[in-house]
């Protein structure tokens, strides 16, 4: 939804008492865009009655992608 693809979604255990759901976003983005993706996903674990515990990412710069596609 949204742009994010659902990559891992694991039942509560022992170790952990509620779902996990594991999602990613490919693309380029903004200050706006991320703060906007950050409401949208904890405001939708909200509604689920979770809680939303932040995010990471790899950050690539145009040279570093484009070295990478034409170097194989």
């Amino acid at each position: 939804a949204a742009g994010f693809e659902i990559e891992t979604v694991e039942p509560p255990d022992t170790e952990r008492p509620r779902q996990m759901v594991l999602f990613s976003h490919i693309g380029p983005t903004t200050l706006e865009d991320v703060s906007r993706m950050t409401t949208m996903a904890d405001a939708g674990a909200a509604q689920c009655g979770g809680e939303y515990d932040g995010w990471e990412t790899r950050i690539l710069s145009a040279d570093v992608e484009k070295a990478s596609e034409v170097g194989g």
